[in-house]
């Protein structure tokens, strides 16, 4: 049969098995897949960059949803896609299935702890923070010497640190109009869109 791949729900991990053979726009295409991103949205280009590249989808064949929160699991399974979505030897299987292969990647690969793994809550949403420190050990954790000058440093819990410096650095992260970076906010699905392409540049992928 046909190789299936899923659409991660927003609001709760739900398996929707469809054939792999969606339509995937060119770049330079003016089409609309989803209904609720129109061409004039910030985060058009975005979107679409990472539906193209495969590392995101949306919530339905016609619904991205930019503005739902994202969930800790949808972060792992777009960078495991980014990643190839390479075969893991060692798996180990968690309460929502369809993050099970993204996941085993995840602590394969040091993005995901040993210790986090076992706590983690996959289909919670994600702060700025926790998605900062998924794409700083996803690059390798390499040392970063910056200095924040955010309104809100004092926010930032010293643990990620070093990630939110990092992804500032690299342009993965900017402050907002008030010249907040709010770590502590949750990711909305938008956003991230923006981050992965970033990051997707920064690893000329």
């Amino acid at each position: 049969g046909n190789k299936c791949e899923y659409f991660i729900d927003d609001a709760e991990c739900v398996l929707i098995k469809t054939p792999l053979t969606h339509n995937i726009m060119p770049a330079n295409s003016n089409k609309t897949v989803f209904k609720d991103v129109s061409n004039d949205d910030w985060h058009y280009e975005y979107v679409y960059n990472v539906y193209n590249n495969g590392w995101m989808k949306g919530v339905t064949e016609k619904r991205f949803q930019p503005d739902a929160y994202l969930k800790k699991g949808m972060v792992i399974t777009a960078l495991y896609r980014h990643s190839g979505a390479p075969d893991d030897k060692y798996k180990f299987t968690i309460s929502s299935e369809c993050y099970n292969d993204a996941a085993s990647w995840a602590v394969n690969s040091g993005i995901i702890s040993d210790y986090e793994k076992d706590y983690m809550e996959f289909s919670s949403n994600i702060t700025r923070q926790e998605a900062a420190m998924m794409f700083y050990r996803a690059y390798g954790a390499p040392e970063v010497e910056y200095n924040l000058n955010f309104a809100d440093n004092d926010r930032i819990l010293h643990y990620y640190l070093p990630a939110i410096k990092w992804c500032v650095a690299n342009g993965i992260f900017i402050g907002d109009n008030k010249n907040k970076v709010n770590p502590g906010n949750y990711l909305t699905r938008a956003e991230f869109t923006k981050m992965l392409t970033v990051y997707g540049n920064l690893t000329n992928k």
